[in-house]
């Protein structure tokens, strides 16, 4: 499932399951790269979530949920904050060990 929350759902959106929170603005370049690694792993993977976060709708989020800049993602379980990857140097097999990391403790 793929959401476009704002930070008046967001809260509401992210509590049950597993949650990739991906914060992001148009004009950044890494955020495009981490963007097509996430749908990858969604379209990969039906059990994970995808809340695409645009901060130029919603610059109030970036305050609200402690979001340094961007991309920052943020992983979720059953509403509970379990990680975080800040900035677009992370490849694929860094966001899946995230991912498995929390889903099996691994």
């Amino acid at each position: 499932m793929i959401a476009y929350p704002t930070t008046k759902d967001y809260d509401e959106i992210v509590k049950e399951g597993f949650w990739i929170a991906d914060f992001y603005t148009s004009v950044c370049g890494p955020c495009k790269l981490i963007d097509r690694i996430i749908s990858e792993i969604v379209e990969e993977n039906p059990d994970i979530n995808w809340a695409k976060c645009n901060l130029e709708n919603d610059w109030d989020m970036m305050e609200r949920y402690h979001v340094p800049g961007t991309p920052t993602l943020i992983f979720y379980l059953d509403g509970e904050e379990k990680g975080r990857m800040i900035g677009g140097f992370h490849d694929r097999e860094e966001i899946e060990e995230e991912i498995s990391r929390i889903l099996y403790g691994e």
